[in-house]
């Protein structure tokens, strides 16, 4: 290959004769004194003019680090200044683009498939308990399973003396932690029984919410095709802002002779710099909008099927009315802040965000017992949905992109995390669905028991009850009670 002008290369080949033993193929492999060079080398000339005539490539020894190739001299790291973040980004962009079908396809596709799959799942009541508890027993039989593993590999190891001690030593101990864990984790879910079987309940009752407004489970796919769109108008301009640096030539001497080998690399002045992370910054807070529109939303969607009489009467129409609520007073609310308790509220009493936060912190002072039992616990379940989503999606598209296009890439590495990513975007944004609903359900209890009588209270089934185990409220120094505005959610209820 030509080094100067690659582009004029159109074969290449080895100037020696082929190896025909596998200790010749080794000795090839690791002959760092053979060049590749053109079909039109002349035979008069060696190695070190072949490379200065530009027939040959010169050659430096390199071993494979995460399959890139890495310069075992030193020096001449000193002399070729390493990839810097620029560089790396530009292979991580090219990769991107050449497994677009898949990152895109499987990031948003396949995980909101499989995250309605699963959320579909829980709405099936007998079958959220059978999900939550194979979730805890699935992580405990697979630390039982690595130890065991981890401690037959180790004996094995131990037994022919093939590994060093240190490594059948390290075997053992990780096999040994891996079992201590497992106990740890057994110990934890026996302690905490009564209250998953608490999340499981709410679980239960946001499921009842769901299943009275069925739209409401594909309002993600309104966030979703929202977020794709805005990511591709911000993938343009990326790119744009890509390819604003200024190409400059470095130049490095071979091993081989005096030839000094030259490439091409893209600088960034600050300027162009301080797009990029302004650019990375717009994309943060665009996706983040969206959600938080998405979660006010569904907060006053289930804040009005709570505060029904008859919830009977509530339906999709329901979710409709909600989106224009939402879009018609609370936009600025989504856009200045992301604070989920302080969205509750606001979808509840038709507050601004400032008084709703602050009526959120009072409110959760007030019944901080109650929150937290059924809180932690809900979100960690719907974590652990999340999780499944995110591995089930990274795994699909690392399997796709190796048995079809991994010849294509630079790496699998940047599409696989840039694919993990999206899809825990989306299984995030999916199974907040169910996450949004508890949590407004639970504020909406509390804020039951404060603006209406025993009597007069709104909660159903064994809500209460389930809630009462974990604590009365502890009344604080909080300023005056909540009112209703009889412009938020609950204006349903006075309908």
């Amino acid at each position: 290959m030509k080094a100067d002008s690659p582009r004029d290369t159109v074969s290449i080949a080895v100037y020696t004769k082929l190896p025909s033993s596998e200790s010749e193929l080794s000795h090839f492999s690791r002959n760092y004194s053979v060049v590749i060079c053109r079909y039109d080398r002349p035979d008069d000339l060696d190695n070190e003019e072949a490379v200065l005539a530009g027939y040959c490539n010169p050659q430096y020894e390199s071993v494979e680090v995460v399959n890139y190739c890495v310069f075992t001299d030193t020096d001449i790291w000193d002399n070729v200044e390493q990839s810097d973040l620029a560089n790396y980004l530009s292979s991580f962009i090219a990769d991107v683009i050449t497994a677009r079908a898949y990152v895109f396809g499987f990031g948003f596709g396949v995980a909101t498939l499989v995250a309605f799959v699963y959320i579909g799942l829980l709405q099936i009541p007998f079958l959220v308990a059978i999900l939550v508890w194979s979730c805890v027993l699935l992580v405990l039989l697979c630390l039982l399973g690595l130890g065991y593993g981890l401690w037959v590999t180790a004996v094995d190891w131990d037994d022919d003396g093939t590994k060093e001690d240190y490594i059948v030593t390290a075997a053992y101990a990780c096999a040994v932690v891996a079992w201590v864990l497992a106990f740890l984790w057994t110990c934890l879910f026996c302690f905490l029984a009564k209250r998953i079987a608490l999340a499981i309940g709410v679980i239960k009752e946001a499921g009842r919410s769901i299943a009275s407004m069925p739209i409401i489970v594909f309002w993600p796919v309104v966030e979703l095709v929202a977020s794709i769109a805005f990511v591709a108008i911000w993938m343009y301009y990326a790119a744009y802002t890509a390819s604003l640096g200024d190409i400059t030539t470095k130049t490095v001497e071979s091993d081989t002779g005096g030839y000094d080998l030259s490439y091409k690399v893209y600088d960034f002045d600050q300027q162009v710099q301080y797009r990029g992370w302004f650019l990375l910054f717009c994309l943060f807070w665009t996706l983040n909008f969206i959600t938080a529109m998405g979660q006010i939303v569904i907060a006053m969607s289930v804040a009005s099927w709570y505060f029904a009489r008859h919830k009977s009467h509530v339906g999709s129409l329901t979710v409709v009315s909600s989106v224009g609520k939402t879009f018609t007073f609370h936009i600025g609310t989504a856009a200045f802040g992301g604070l989920i308790v302080a969205i509750v509220e606001t979808a509840i009493f038709s507050t601004n965000f400032c008084t709703s936060a602050r009526n959120a912190f009072y409110l959760i002072a007030r019944n901080i017992a109650r929150v937290a039992a059924v809180s932690i616990l809900g979100e960690f379940v719907l974590n652990v949905m999340t999780l499944f989503v995110c591995v089930v999606t990274t795994l699909g598209v690392y399997v796709a992109m190796d048995s079809n296009i991994r010849s294509q890439l630079n790496s699998l590495v940047g599409p696989t995390i840039m694919t993990a990513v999206l899809a825990y975007y989306t299984g995030k944004m999916v199974t907040g669905v169910y996450g949004m609903a508890i949590t407004t359900i639970l504020q909406c209890f509390v804020a039951d028991e404060e603006l209406f009588p025993p009597s007069q209270q709104f909660a159903e089934n064994d809500l209460r009850g389930w809630v009462d185990k974990h604590g009365a409220p502890t009344e604080v120094d909080s300023g005056p009670r909540q009112q209703s505005s009889g412009t938020g959610a609950n204006q349903f209820a006075f309908s």
